[in-house]
């Protein structure tokens, strides 16, 4: 495997359809390569037409150094230059309900897609995601309600620093968090019966039931 965080390797294990990125790096779809064995679309850089998952990333990549999105002025004209990645992440935001991982909803980009989704619901205000944090955030939490939800794995201390072993300890229950989930998506999963890599656990009599049924 590439030199990745567990949690890297927790999301690409899920299989999520999509997954939006501000990371300019290539770990995940290296990840993902590695543990699902399949193409990944990675927009705008890479577009396979025979994958069903993608990964945007949203603010580029250092595989294409012209897609990056680094000073205030690729920022202020990013909306104009980049609306067709923008409109995918608003589509998702607007048709089904978000996590975020990692990510502490302090992006400029990010700002102005979600004010474009905050403009579309004026109407009906409604949660569109929700966001794992390490520390709770009473500030972050008012800010962002009723359009994302802010999930604290710890509560911050109120007469203390937070210590870099709190931090661990946070960025730890994250992981464990995302392992529990990873658990339950699979909990009724049956694809590996009819799967070719399992058939050395099946008895003869199963791989001819197969055999037959394909």
């Amino acid at each position: 495997f590439p030199q990745c965080s567990l949690l890297n390797l927790l999301v690409a294990g899920l299989n999520f359809s999509g997954v939006v990125t501000t990371n300019y790096e290539t770990t995940y779809e290296h990840t993902f390569a590695k543990v699902q064995k399949k193409t990944l679309n990675v927009i705008p850089v890479k577009i396979a037409k025979d994958s069903k998952n993608w990964l945007l990333k949203l603010n580029g990549c250092v595989s294409v150094h012209d897609t990056i999105v680094a000073t205030r002025k690729d920022t202020l004209r990013y909306m104009e230059g980049n609306a067709a990645l923008a409109g995918i992440v608003q589509a998702k935001l607007l048709t089904s309900h978000m996590l975020f991982i990692g990510f502490s909803l302090d992006d400029n980009t990010f700002h102005q897609v979600i004010d474009s989704v905050s403009k579309a619901t004026v109407n009906e205000v409604r949660c569109i995601g929700t966001t794992v944090q390490p520390f709770h955030n009473l500030y972050s939490g008012e800010l962002w309600s009723p359009l994302i939800e802010c999930t604290a794995m710890t509560e911050a201390p109120k007469d203390t620093m937070i210590s870099e072993r709190m931090q661990m300890e946070s960025f730890r229950k994250i992981e464990i968090f995302m392992d529990l989930l990873f658990l339950q998506s699979v909990a009724f999963n049956t694809e590996y019966i009819l799967d070719h890599r399992f058939n050395e656990i099946l008895d003869p009599k199963e791989l001819i039931h197969l055999s037959q049924k394909s």
